[in-house]
């Protein structure tokens, strides 16, 4: 029947059998993909079974009972995790940039002159930087009061601040195993 077919109708032909081809295809995935899933008992003796034994084990208490109830299909994946988002105040950039300045002063930390002693930073952005570290020269309370000084109309609490601190400026307690930081250096002679 192919073979007498002349070009318009030829066309029309393979046209609808595209059509017919397309729509079996459809029809094929929507039944693969509607098949119910298999249950993973072979009878409903055995998952009745174990639906008493899981029901025994809960607590009596309803409130408890829908708690353990609720964690399990969150670790399992039936129901979603609860998101907890905290409501708190967010800094401005400019008081980031204030403390950030503040670390990074000379007279508040100083740069480790080693090659060797950077630092790699990744920022929330994803940004790669490479930074010298420093280290500053008091600790954090006693940094904290300097800033207080030199910052008075800025309202800022101390784990604030200490969370602002730049990763690549460290405590003076890291240089605790690195080198001697007497003032005067002293010989000692045992005899």
């Amino acid at each position: 029947m192919i073979n007498t077919l002349t070009g318009p109708q030829l066309t029309q032909f393979r046209a609808q059998n595209n059509i017919h081809q397309h729509k079996c295809c459809r029809n094929k995935i929507k039944r693969l993909t509607r098949k119910p899933p298999s249950s993973s008992f072979k009878t409903r003796q055995s998952f009745v079974k174990a639906l008493t034994k899981v029901t025994s084990s809960l607590p009596k208490c309803d409130l408890k009972k829908k708690a353990v109830v609720q964690h399990l299909a969150q670790e399992f994946g039936l129901i979603s995790k609860p998101t907890h988002q905290r409501s708190s105040l967010q800094l401005s950039d400019k008081l980031k940039k204030v403390v950030h300045s503040f670390y990074i002063q000379d007279d508040i930390s100083y740069q480790l002159p080693g090659k060797g002693d950077t630092i790699v930073v990744k920022d929330d952005l994803g940004n790669i930087t490479t930074s010298r570290k420093r280290i500053l020269f008091y600790n954090l309370c006693e940094n904290y009061e300097l800033f207080k000084e030199e910052n008075k109309n800025i309202n800022l609490n101390r784990s604030t601040f200490a969370v602002l601190r730049p990763p690549f400026v460290v405590p003076k307690a890291y240089l605790a195993h690195r080198i001697c930081v007497y003032l005067y250096q002293k010989m000692f002679i045992f005899f």
